[in-house]
């Protein structure tokens, strides 16, 4: 059994809800449970005035990419990277997927708002 780790996933800009869904959808079909566990699109909370109203819109933190945490494997990777509007996972110079570190996630999440496990 691997150790989960979070990934950032680069996909296709303005498709990052299309990708988290249809991730979702594969980990239930495929029973990935156990291999990814988490997919994230991390937001913050914008206000805006519009018309002399306030209004409080979400924006994306990171356009063009979702992060997944997950049990990274030959077989999960390919999977994922199949997906339509699926670029690549952010990776480190040999082509291989580079997790992010948890000092990362931590800021990514608490600038969000979301809480992210460990």
């Amino acid at each position: 059994m691997g150790t989960k780790k979070w990934y950032a996933l680069q996909t296709y800009s303005g498709h990052e809800n299309k990708v988290q869904k249809n991730i979702e959808k594969l980990v239930q079909q495929k029973k990935l449970e156990e291999k990814i566990f988490q997919v994230k699109i991390p937001t913050m909370d914008v206000a805006e005035m519009k018309n002399g109203k306030k209004k409080v819109t979400k924006r994306k933190l990171m356009p063009g990419y979702v992060l997944i945490e997950m049990e990274m494997d030959d077989d999960t990777r390919f999977l994922i990277q199949s997906l339509p509007s699926v670029s690549t996972f952010v990776g480190s110079k040999d082509g291989g997927p580079e997790p992010l570190s948890l000092e990362e996630v931590k800021n990514l999440f608490s600038e969000s708002g979301d809480v992210a496990s460990e």
